[in-house]
C-alpha cells in the first residue's frame, strides 16, 4: 500500500473510533477496503489498537492520568469512567459496530479479533515444550522463548504477567519481553501494556513493563507504531524506527531512553535496574542531545564484542577483522557499546561510565582525522579493525548487499584502535568526530577490566599492520 492510500486509510478509521465518520466518509472507507486485504488488515489492527488504547484510558483514575494499577480489575466491577474517557470508549463503540457493517458489505474474510482461539505456541524450556492456549499467563523468574505460529518469536524475562487476547494481541501487564516478527502474517501484532499500545511494523523490538510509572520501548529492527492515550480524546501515534528508544508514561508524555544493557541471553534492561552483583564493566552511556534531535539509544552489549557483531544500533554494520587471522584477542569478549550514525555530523558529548578500573577503547574511523580529544587522552595502537557495510542500501540494485560471515569478509572501512587506561570507576567524556563529511562513521567503545586488559603488543596471533601502509 502505498503511503497516500495508508495515510487516508488510517484518517478514515480515527473518524469512524472517533464516531464522527460523515456517508461520504463511510463510502471511501469501503472503497478502500474492498478487494485489498493488506488495506484490511491495516484497518482491523487500527481499530483493535484503538479498543486496547480505550481499556487503557477506563482502568485509569480520571484525576491522575499517570497513576495506574497493574491488574486489570475483574470485567464484572469495570467501571468506564465519566466524562471524556466514557465518551471516547462510546464513541469508538459506536465505530467498531460501523466498522462491522463495512465489512460486512464486501464479506470481509479477515481474522475475528475477538473469537478466543488456541495460540499454539510452544516454550523451549529444559522440561520440555508447552502449549500456550489464549488467556492469562504468569511467567517467574528465568529466561525463555517462545515460538509464535505465524508470526516469529518471543523472549520473556521473567518474573512476567501477560494475556493473548488473540493470536496477535498480547497484553503485558508486567515484565520483559523481545518480539522479532519474522512472518509477513505476524505484521500488526499488537502489544499493550499499562501505559499505551505498540504496532508492529514487520521489526524486532523490546518492552520493559517492570515500573509502575512507566514503560521502555526499544526498537532493534524495523518500524512499530506507538500510541499513547492523553487527556484530550485523541490519542498520540508516534512512529519509531531502529535504533529508537523511549520510556512513555501513558499520558502522552515520552522521554527519550538514553541506554540499554543486552547480554547473550534474554532481553534488554535500563542501567538504573542493574544490580550490583551483575554490573558490566561499562554501565552507563549518555549524551548531551535532546529527545527532539534524536530519539536514538546506546546499546552496551556486555561481554559481546566479536566477529560479525553489529557495531551501531541504527545501522546493520558489523564489526570484523582485518583478515582471516580475525580480531586482536584482547578485545574479543570485552563489553560494548552499539553507538549511532545519524548524528554523527553533530556536536555532542559522550558520557561513558565503568563500574571499574579498565582499558578503554576507542575504535576510529580512519577516513576521519583526529581529534583534539582523541589524540591528547588516546594512545594509538598497532591494530586495525574492520567494518562491513555490505547492507548498505543500494538502490541500483549494482552489487552485493548480503553481509559477509567470519574474519577478513567483505571489509568496507577501516578503524584504527586507540586505548586509554582509566585507574578506577567513574565517567569518562568522548567528543564529537567534528567532521564535514557524511562518508564517515561514528566511532566505536570497547572496556576491558584491568589488568585482562593490557595487551602484550605482538604476542596476539592478529596480524600487527604498520603504520606505514595504513590509508
Amino acid at each position: 500500500m502505498n503511503p497516500t492510500k495508508e495515510h487516508e486509510l488510517h484518517r478514515l478509521a480515527s473518524a469512524v473510533c472517533g464516531g464522527t465518520a460523515t456517508d461520504g466518509e463511510l463510502r471511501d472507507l469501503q472503497e478502500l477496503l474492498e478487494g485489498d486485504q493488506t488495506a484490511q488488515e491495516i484497518y482491523v489492527g487500527y481499530l483493535e489498537m484503538h479498543n486496547a488504547l480505550a481499556d487503557i484510558l477506563s482502568e485509569q483514575p480520571q484525576t491522575e492520568l499517570a497513576s495506574r494499577s497493574r491488574r486489570r480489575a475483574p470485567s464484572s466491577g469495570r467501571t468506564l469512567g465519566s466524562g471524556k474517557w466514557a465518551r471516547y470508549r462510546e464513541a469508538l463503540a459506536w465505530g467498531v459496530a460501523v466498522a462491522a457493517c463495512v465489512l460486512l458489505l464486501f464479506a470481509y474474510s479477515g481474522r475475528d479479533v475477538d473469537k478466543k482461539q488456541p495460540m499454539l505456541a510452544k516454550i523451549e524450556e529444559p522440561g520440555g515444550l508447552a502449549a500456550i492456549e489464549l488467556g492469562p499467563i504468569r511467567i517467574g523468574p528465568g529466561t525463555m522463548e517462545v515460538k509464535l505460529p505465524k508470526v516469529g518469536t518471543m523472549v520473556v524475562d521473567g518474573p512476567a504477567e501477560m494475556e493473548w487476547l488473540s493470536p496477535k494481541h498480547l497484553k503485558l501487564d508486567s515484565g520483559k519481553i523481545k518480539m522479532h516478527v519474522t512472518e509477513k502474517a505476524g505484521y500488526g501484532l499488537l502489544v499493550t501494556t499499562p501505559h499505551g499500545v505498540v504496532k508492529d511494523l514487520g521489526t524486532e523490538f523490546g518492552l520493559d513493563a517492570t515500573q509502575m510509572e512507566a514503560t521502555n520501548l526499544v526498537v532493534f529492527n524495523g518500524e512499530v507504531d506507538l500510541s499513547m492515550p492523553r487527556m484530550s480524546d485523541i490519542p498520540l501515534v508516534q512512529r519509531l524506527k531502529q535504533g529508537d528508544g523511549v520510556r512513555f508514561s501513558g499520558n502522552g508524555k515520552y522521554d527519550r531512553l538514553m541506554s540499554i544493557i543486552t547480554r547473550k541471553v534474554g532481553t534488554f534492561s535500563a542501567p538504573e535496574s542493574i544490580g550490583d552483583d551483575s554490573l558490566p564493566t561499562i554501565v552507563n552511556v549518555t549524551d548531551d542531545l535532546s529527545t527532539s534531535s534524536t530519539k536514538h539509544y546506546f546499546e552496551i552489549v556486555a561481554g559481546g564484542f566479536g566477529e560479525d557483531m553489529r557495531a551501531y544500533v541504527d545501522r546493520i554494520y558489523e564489526w570484523n577483522g582485518m583478515n582471516h587471522q580475525g580480531l586482536p584477542d584482547f578485545l574479543l569478549g570485552a563489553d560494548y557499546v552499539k553507538t549511532f550514525n545519524d548524528c554523527k555530523q553533530q556536536d555532542f558529548e559522550i558520557n561513558v561510565e565503568v563500574s571499574r578500573p579498565c582499558q578503554l577503547y576507542v575504535l576510529w574511523d580512519e577516513r576521519v582525522q583526529y581529534t583534539e580529544w582523541l589524540t591528547a587522552d588516546y594512545e594509538r595502537m598497532e591494530y586495525l579493525v574492520g567494518l562491513d557495510e555490505s547492507h548498505r542500501p543500494d538502490k541500483a540494485g549494482l552489487r552485493d548487499t548480503t553481509l559477509g560471515v567470519g574474519p577478513g569478509e567483505s571489509i568496507t572501512n577501516t578503524f584504527s584502535v586507540w586505548r586509554r587506561e582509566v585507574k578506577e570507576p567513574g565517567t569518562i567524556v568522548m567528543g564529537s568526530l567534528e567532521s564535514t563529511t557524511d562518508h564517515c562513521n561514528l566511532y566505536g567503545i570497547v572496556a576491558v577490566p584491568l589488568p585482562q586488559g593490557r595487551p602484550e603488543l605482538g604476542t596476539s596471533h592478529t596480524q600487527v599492520i604498520p603504520l606505514a601502509v595504513l590509508p
